[in-house]
């Protein structure tokens, strides 16, 4: 989970250097009244592409794989009922392109009227009409990109993640400078946005063909269906903020609770990236070999590490909020404030969001559903409550209130059931008292010290871990496996070494046995013709090779089922199943440390295996 999340992590965060970027030129380029459009005409966007996503998207993924896209998903009660994997991902392929066709058509035949609307200028229809299409190609962007973390290819997707922010602002600084102005920015996002979809495309594995069924069609909308109160809420609490400040504040206000937005996203990167690690995960034997340990002290561990995490990130931006906001012109410096309370509504949305996912009570869905909803509706009436009254500070404080709200009622419920959580209380106390404290430092330091406000800042940030570690929340004994898994995100040639050496022990037939099925990534029936045996003979040959590697002990009679699971060339979704079912004879736990071995060989440099052949010749 700590390798995954990392990864993950580490890819959603190249996307905020860019983000940052773009922040910087806009905010330069543009006037505070524009940049305060373009805030509403991309929630306008974003808005649209949830919604040409919300049924087919949501309801193939659930039916194919068993989960969503996002950190909405409630994965722990789907299972994916497709049988034909590949007819199904085309079916809903299909309807993701028809709903985009039939939701964008009217917006743009009627893009006057919205303009007048949305930003109160009916002239200026043609940035709905690009807001439309970057909506569209957003739309596309989306199933394409968690195709790649579905089929638990967490590098590629970190990769491909880091690609559109690049493309994009790379087409747009250059047609905004040209005086397109806050259009140049919208088409920047829909070119670009096309580039990066054209390039998932090509990387893609083969997860479709030609068929199409009103079956799988059927099954598909009746899921998404499912889903819609739920996901409507959650985009509702992440994004509504600003359209509620923008009924009542001015252009510039909005431009600067835009810039604080941005800044105080990171939270977010991290939440998402967690939640984004869990969903594939679930399905893994890894998962569930730790819960077949102690699912509630699992579950527990992973909401204090998850919390302490991300009061951490809000800590900091609080800290640096004012040296943050001196990227953009003099005229944005009080957004400064609103920054730690914007991170911290984003950390209250992925508390609300974890306690469902570890938590286990009945109706679980129905709970999650209108618990989602009541909480927008809180945020909703604390909006027109509290922005009157306290402004842009009214707009995150909504938020927060609304979903502490939601969270206390999870957590009764959690509470209340078979499976109540043992909660490190202590530790999560302990946490909010060491983060106030250390803001409070940086705040006061200077006032009552009178030295340069700068060294305080960094003293702030720095003793917040080893306050942590000193007085216990992080016990000494979790260091290590720590550093070691989240290592795990990070190549490393160490285990190269070792893995070539333990190879070398291994006789030459052996060798060549894996040689053929994962340097060369041929299958057991390529690699029978090559090795004059038959495929089941090689299956058996390579998986008793394997436990020979990782000292799993003696061959068993399922190695023949257990090599046709790992050396193939089939999608995870297609292949999901199958582990459930060997799941049954086959300890969880042996069958991920055969699953690693496979992926680190997969990965062993090809040079580093023709080193291996060299010297065994010079040997011989």
């Amino acid at each position: 989970m700590s390798r995954d999340s990392a990864i993950y992590v580490l890819g959603l965060l190249i996307v905020f250097p860019f983000s940052l970027l773009s922040a910087i030129v806009f905010t330069h380029l543009l006037s505070q009244d524009q940049y305060g459009d373009l805030g509403i005409l991309f929630l306008f966007a974003g808005f649209l592409t949830f919604a040409e996503n919300l049924v087919t998207l949501q309801g193939t993924f659930s039916y194919v794989y068993g989960g969503g896209d996002d950190e909405g998903e409630l994965d722990d009660e789907d299972d994916a009922e497709s049988t034909n994997k590949r007819r199904a991902m085309t079916t809903g392929a299909l309807a993701m392109l028809a709903v985009i066709a039939a939701l964008s058509l009217p917006l743009v035949l009627f893009a006057d009227t919205i303009a007048g609307w949305l930003i109160r200028d009916p002239e200026s229809g043609d940035a709905i009409v690009w807001a439309v299409a970057s909506a569209a190609t957003g739309a596309l962007w989306r199933p394409a990109l968690n195709l790649f973390r579905l089929e638990r290819r967490p590098k590629s997707f970190a990769a491909l993640s880091g690609l559109r922010p690049v493309v994009v602002l790379g087409v747009s600084i250059p047609l905004v400078t040209s005086g397109f102005g806050v259009n140049g920015a919208l088409m920047g996002t829909a070119f670009g946005t096309l580039a990066s979809v054209a390039v998932c495309a090509l990387l893609l594995p083969s997860l479709f063909t030609s068929d199409v069924s009103r079956t799988d069609l059927r099954a598909i909308t009746s899921r998404g269906g499912k889903r819609i109160p739920t996901m409507v809420a959650l985009w509702t609490l992440h994004n509504a903020d600003l359209f509620y400040l923008s009924r009542f504040a001015t252009a510039a206000d909005l431009s600067l609770y835009r810039l604080a937005s941005r800044f105080a996203s990171v939270p977010s990167y991290f939440s998402s990236g967690f939640f984004l690690a869990w969903g594939p995960l679930r399905r893994t034997s890894v998962f569930r070999a730790a819960t077949e340990e102690d699912a509630p002290m699992v579950k527990s561990r992973l909401i204090t590490y998850f919390f302490l995490t991300c009061i951490g990130l809000v800590l900091v931006l609080g800290v640096s909020a004012d040296l943050l906001v001196r990227v953009a012109p003099p005229a944005y410096a009080d957004a400064a404030p609103l920054i730690p309370l914007i991170a911290l509504s984003y950390v209250c949305l992925g508390l609300f969001v974890m306690l469902n996912r570890t938590g286990k009570f009945k109706p679980k869905r129905r709970t999650y559903a209108t618990t989602s909803v009541g909480a927008a509706v809180l945020m909703g009436g604390f909006s027109f409550v509290l922005i009157p009254a306290l402004g842009s500070y009214g707009a995150a404080l909504s938020v927060c209130l609304a979903l502490l709200a939601a969270a206390a009622r999870l957590l009764f419920k959690i509470q209340r059931g078979k499976q109540p959580l043992p909660l490190q209380w202590w530790r999560l106390l302990g946490t909010t008292l060491i983060a106030l404290a250390c803001y409070a430092i940086d705040v006061k330091g200077d006032d009552w010290t009178g030295a340069p406000t700068a060294g305080f800042a960094v003293l702030a940030i720095a003793a917040y871990p080893v306050a942590l570690v000193g007085l216990r929340i992080i016990p000494r004994k979790d260091l290590l496996p720590l550093r070691t898994a989240l290592g795990g995100a990070v190549p490393r040639r160490g285990p190269r070494r070792d893995l070539g050496a333990a190879l070398a022990e291994l006789p030459p037939e052996d060798r060549l046995v894996l040689e053929i099925l994962l340097r060369d990534g041929r299958g057991p029936e390529e690699a029978a013709v090559a090795l004059g045996s038959t495929p089941e003979r090689v299956q058996r040959r390579a998986v008793r090779i394997l436990r020979q590697l990782d000292g799993l002990g003696r061959p068993t009679r399922l190695d023949r089922a257990v090599g046709a699971y790992l050396f193939t060339a089939r999608s995870r979704a297609e292949m999901d199943p199958v582990a459930r079912g060997l799941w049954e004879d086959v300890r969880p736990l042996e069958l991920h440390r055969l699953e690693l071995l496979v992926e680190r060989l997969r990965d062993f440099p090809r040079r580093s295996w023709d080193a291996l052949r060299a010297a065994e010749g010079r040997g011989s």
